[in-house]
C-alpha cells in the first residue's frame, strides 16, 4: 500500500517536471520568435532612417 502511493506521487511528480519542460521549450521558441521579429523591426526602421 505504501509503495502504491509512492508510486502515485512519483507519477504526478514526473508529470508535473514534464509539463514545464514543455512550457520552458514553449515560451523558448516563443522568445526567439520575438528576438527575431525584434530584430527585423530595428533593422528595417534603421535602413529607412
Amino acid at each position: 500500500m505504501f509503495f502504491f502511493i509512492v508510486d502515485r506521487y512519483v507519477l504526478k511528480f514526473i508529470l508535473l517536471v514534464n509539463i514545464i519542460k514543455l512550457i520552458i521549450k514553449f515560451l523558448e521558441s516563443c522568445k526567439c520568435q520575438l528576438m527575431v521579429i525584434w530584430f527585423e523591426y530595428f533593422v528595417l526602421t534603421d535602413a529607412y532612417d
